[in-house]
């Protein structure tokens, strides 16, 4: 009991007395960027360290080939308290499908909305609208008792001022169980990935056709349970054509059944978060809330997540 207090005690000093030193991921400037934000607040509290570690809704985002570890279906909803105008949200289902695969469907959305619209005198004309989905569907297969496959891809649809972009990518993924309480894992997401845009409709003979490539990424990382202080420990390193080698790193103390506390470091951002485990009928829930603080935001974001498995 006094090491699992201790380990609780750790976790959080971690987040609320660390002082943060490493930039900021960078994750704007590219098209794509509200794919590179994460998913989940479990996750998220945890500083985005999933690759090594899937073994929930989420796995279908983060790495496919988690897919075959689910033992029932899941239904999850995410949603992302923004500054500036700003929205994000997730919903999906995950599924197992004996003896040795699994299933993933799930619907991205982002937005801006009050975007102010001038002419080019610089008067004002109205306010815009920005709406970025992804939908995502993926599978993963059992190859043995250590090795997982995964693949998927992301359907992408953008609309601004009335025109639409549309594109798709690849994402695949392998999970090695390289010991009983030790997973490595691997991911590459956004392979192909782009908008195509043709702005002809607006701006008549000015107008074009142009397409935004995603920056591919990629991911490789490994937890380990230490199931004698009921702590999950996880790190990962990830890479993309437009940025430095970036890293997530957290930990999840089970400090009971129903309660499970998380901490990480995204990069150098700082994240908290708890998740509470409660029946619903004859189902099973979970409500994950994420607190991040992110040195290019000017506020806190909050993260709220809705799990129920049955």
């Amino acid at each position: 009991m006094h090491i699992k207090k201790y380990t609780y005690f750790l976790s959080f000093l971690l987040i609320f007395v660390l002082p943060c030193t490493v930039n900021a991921q960078q994750r704007g400037g590219y098209a794509g960027a509200f794919l590179r934000m994460g998913l989940g607040a479990r996750a998220l509290a945890m500083g985005g360290a999933y690759v090594g570690l899937p073994q929930d809704g989420y796995s279908g985002y983060y790495n496919p080939a988690g897919l075959p570890t689910l033992k029932k279906k899941e239904a999850t909803f995410s949603y992302r308290m923004l500054s500036l105008d700003r929205s994000f949200s997730y919903v999906g289902y995950s599924a197992p499908l004996p003896p040795s695969a699994g299933i993933s469907v799930g619907w991205i959305h982002a937005g801006v909305d009050n975007i102010d619209g001038r002419d080019f005198s610089g008067n004002h004309t109205q306010y815009y609208d920005d709406s970025q989905n992804g939908f995502l569907f993926a599978f993963g297969l059992k190859i043995n008792d250590r090795v997982n496959i995964g693949i998927g891809g992301t359907l992408l649809r953008e609309t601004l001022v009335d025109i639409t972009a549309k594109g798709m990518g690849i994402n695949a993924g392998v999970l090695i169980r390289a010991a009983e309480n030790l997973t490595i894992g691997g991911a590459i997401r956004d392979l192909g990935a782009h908008y195509s845009w043709n702005t002809e409709s607006l701006f008549g003979d000015r107008g074009g056709t142009t397409t935004d490539d995603f920056p591919v990424m990629v991911t490789f990382g490994a937890g380990y349970d230490i199931v004698k202080y009921n702590t999950i420990v996880i790190l990962d390193f990830f890479k993309n054509a437009k940025s430095e080698t970036g890293y997530h790193f957290g930990l999840e103390n089970r400090y009971s059944d129903a309660v499970h506390f998380r901490a990480g470091l995204n990069n150098g951002e700082i994240a908290a978060g708890i998740g509470l485990l409660f029946p619903v009928s004859k189902y099973e829930g979970r409500v994950d809330y994420t607190l991040t603080d992110k040195e290019n935001d000017p506020e806190v974001t909050h993260i709220f997540s809705l799990s129920i498995i049955f």
